[in-house]
């Protein structure tokens, strides 16, 4: 027979033990009681080295490797997955790289010397050429049918030593190039990502060129490869001097990108593009660059506050060159965003006062398009 406490006691327990499965489901450590959990180094978690200097130089190769060993038969009806996790020895993985689950039969996890030290830099934001000290987990996750079972771990640190960047610039020589085939002049190229993106825009010639790695040496250079698009790494005078081909005279765009050896020159309409006006926090007395897009040469981009006011995009630092207007006077940064070149008339864009804020600006000078995509 059922008395009234039994009728209340009995959906409590239900409910408990509901509670306490859903909680037994957790992916990760919390809540656990560690003193139930294997300790010491059950999976047999290696690192390659304990102490790393990293070298920009060999930044593509492998740095740091770490291998570990199946986890111990947690029975029938059970399988294990493994996860892997990494931070700063004193953030106790509360600042960790996101966990990843390795892929099954895989018991190793690797990082070149450049991934761990744009990790430092940009993911932990510690200072490079300093020691760190960093913590790296693997955790064998028990998963069972029949009940939850706690998971294996082990944990292991190592300490890495990362590096300031330095320039490897490059330089443009030829006679496509102002500065012709003189090897002390070749105009350099700009570094966007180190030892790998670099970009350069302005006036080049029909004729040839190729790009040098260090000003006034002729070798080692980068010479046009068999494919379109392709470079080579010359470093000997047996090696053919193949040369990049500017087929007419015009504005070019040029983007290289070292590590896959790979080259894009565009012809291009413009070198440079302005925003002027009373609507830019600079007002009509400067001319604000827009920055061009690697990927899209045409494209110029910039993000600023605009106000109430006008304003139009300038290709010189004069009120009389070509210039990029709306179709209408008083266009509107919302709908009339078609785009004409012209001196005259001096048709204008028009923020309004409740259109003020924070924008992403983009013209396409070869579509005639602009946007302005508001961010705040």
């Amino acid at each position: 027979m059922i008395t009234n406490n039994h009728k209340y006691l009995i959906p409590a327990v239900i409910a408990f033990i509901s509670f306490f499965c859903f909680s037994c489901e957790k992916d990760d450590l919390e809540g656990i009681d560690e003193t139930n959990i294997t300790t010491g180094n059950p999976l047999k978690l290696e690192v390659s080295k304990d102490t790393i200097i990293l070298d920009q130089d060999y930044d593509d190769r492998q740095a740091i490797l770490f291998t570990w060993e199946p986890g111990r038969d947690r029975g029938l009806n059970s399988s294990l997955t493994y996860l892997f996790k990494v931070d700063v020895a004193n953030g106790d993985f509360t600042t960790a790289l996101e966990t990843e689950e390795m892929p099954e039969g895989i018991f190793f996890k690797s990082f070149t010397t450049k991934e761990l030290n744009d990790l430092i830099e940009n993911h932990w934001k510690e200072p490079l050429g300093e020691n760190i000290e960093f913590s790296v987990r693997v955790i064998a996750k028990a998963n069972s049918e029949d009940k939850f079972l706690k998971p294996d771990y082990s944990t292991i640190n190592f300490v890495v030593k990362g590096y300031k960047h330095q320039p490897y610039p490059l330089f443009l020589v030829g006679d496509a190039t102002p500065s012709g085939w003189d090897l002390n002049r070749g105009i350099e190229l700009e570094e966007l990502e180190s030892k790998n993106k670099y970009r350069w825009r302005g006036n080049l010639n029909a004729g040839s060129f190729k790009i040098l790695q260090e000003i006034g040496n002729a070798l080692p250079s980068f010479n046009k490869g068999e494919g379109d698009g392709t470079m080579v790494l010359r470093d000997s005078e047996e090696q053919p001097d193949n040369l990049f081909v500017v087929p007419e005279d015009g504005i070019y765009s040029v983007v290289v990108y070292r590590r896959n050896l790979k080259i894009v020159c565009e012809k291009t309409g413009f070198q440079r593009v302005y925003i002027r006006g009373s609507a830019t926090p600079a007002g009509w007395g400067s001319y604000l660059p827009l920055d061009w897009n690697i990927t899209r040469p045409d494209v110029f981009e910039v993000t600023m506050e605009l106000k109430s006011g006008e304003l139009k995009f300038e290709t010189e630092e004069n009120s009389w060159c070509p210039t990029f207007r709306p179709l209408i006077p008083n266009g509107s940064i919302v709908t009339d965003l078609d785009a004409q070149v012209a001196i005259s008339p001096d048709f204008k864009w028009r923020v309004k006062d409740e259109e003020a804020g924070t924008y992403k600006i983009s013209l396409d000078t070869k579509s005639l398009r602009v946007n302005f995509e508001k961010i705040n």
